[in-house]
């Protein structure tokens, strides 16, 4: 059964480095501390409950569990060093001058991105996105959202700077009992739970749609579609 209430699945050790509770000795023995509050953990590794951290001692810290979550799947970006991003689909409608109606769809395919380096919490001007992930030929932003989603005031802004942007929802499983592997199928591979906040190149393949609508009114059916199988945006035609 789902717990109720978030458990801490990942914690700092004091080296430094970011753990899942499997991978640590029981109790105090682990010598791990609290994302959200640095303040000592001890992992309980019993036989009945989940495995997850728990504060060494009564603290009032809030939302460590999500604050911890947040953390590991920027970090399994990290580590990948690749995202599976969503596809994008837009329908462009057209009246021929006959009357007909043709209509046109553009599929950009959800892909693979692989990347030559992952940054993660850098300065962009005001904003920080959660990770930077650079590649051939520019930039993606990606935005991990456990209990707070990118809001209007972010978002006008990463519109502004005009770099891709992708958000990943971890809210509705974040109750998860939580490993590397699970969050990393989730965070990596996982589609379902992605959307686009900020595709650049948008109002091109809205062009490309309703150029494809009516190249020709002797050539054009009552519905067109239109499938481009890679994230390129080089218009076909001219408008």
């Amino acid at each position: 059964m789902m717990p109720t209430t978030s458990l801490q699945h990942f914690a700092v050790t004091k080296e430094g480095l970011l753990v899942s509770v499997g991978e640590v000795d029981r109790g105090l023995a682990c010598e791990c501390y609290c994302v959200a509050c640095q303040c000592p953990l001890m992992a309980r590794q019993g036989q009945v409950r989940t495995w997850h951290f728990a504060h060494a001692q009564e603290t009032d810290c809030e939302n460590a569990a999500e604050s911890a979550l947040h953390k590991a799947a920027k970090e399994c970006i990290r580590r990948a060093m690749k995202l599976w991003v969503p596809a994008i689909s837009v329908t462009e409608t057209a009246r021929l001058e006959d009357g007909r109606t043709a209509s046109a769809t553009i599929t950009l395919e959800a892909n693979e991105n692989v990347f030559d380096e992952v940054v993660l919490e850098a300065a962009v001007g005001d904003i920080r996105p959660d990770v930077t992930a650079h590649q051939k030929p520019g930039q993606l932003f990606i935005e991990i959202a456990v209990n707070h989603f990118v809001d209007e005031e972010k978002r006008a802004k990463l519109l502004a700077i005009g770099v891709p942007t992708i958000e990943i929802a971890l809210d509705l499983i974040r109750h998860e009992a939580w490993d590397w592997d699970k969050l990393g199928e989730l965070v990596i591979q996982s589609l379902e739970n992605k959307q686009w906040l900020v595709f650049p190149d948008l109002a091109e393949i809205r062009a490309e749609a309703k150029c494809q609508t009516a190249p020709n009114s002797y050539q054009v059916t009552a519905s067109n579609s239109f499938h481009l199988l890679s994230t390129s945006s080089t218009l076909s035609c001219g408008v």
